[in-house]
């Protein structure tokens, strides 16, 4: 189980560090398109819609599907634990984050 937790927790990093999304919102990219004054027929390259349409791979969703039959406190341990790296964050210390890290995981089994 922690392999698979290991993708999926890379995964969701990848998300989160921004590689997925658009690097400029739609209204963004209006004004600059407004400033520049460049007129276009079409609109299509002034948006990334990556951002909208995340895919998520089947095997991601299975492990999201089965942490969300968790306690909130458990999903925070396994989060901080995969796709933080172990950052310590919303624990006391190493000892009790890694007592909930472990609880989460027999839980998933």
């Amino acid at each position: 189980m922690r392999f698979e937790l290991k993708q999926w927790g890379n995964f969701w990093a990848r998300q989160e560090e921004g590689r997925e999304y658009s690097s400029k919102s739609n209204v963004q990219a209006i004004k600059e398109a407004c400033q520049v004054g460049c007129a276009s027929s079409s609109d299509l390259h002034l948006f990334s819609h990556r951002a909208d349409s995340i895919f998520v791979p089947a095997h991601i969703k299975v492990i999201d599907h089965e942490l969300e039959r968790l306690r909130p406190i458990y999903i925070t341990a396994l989060r901080q634990r995969y796709v933080n790296k172990g950052q310590i964050l919303y624990f006391a210390d190493k000892k009790t984050f890694l007592f909930w890290v472990n609880k989460a995981e027999r839980e998933l089994l």
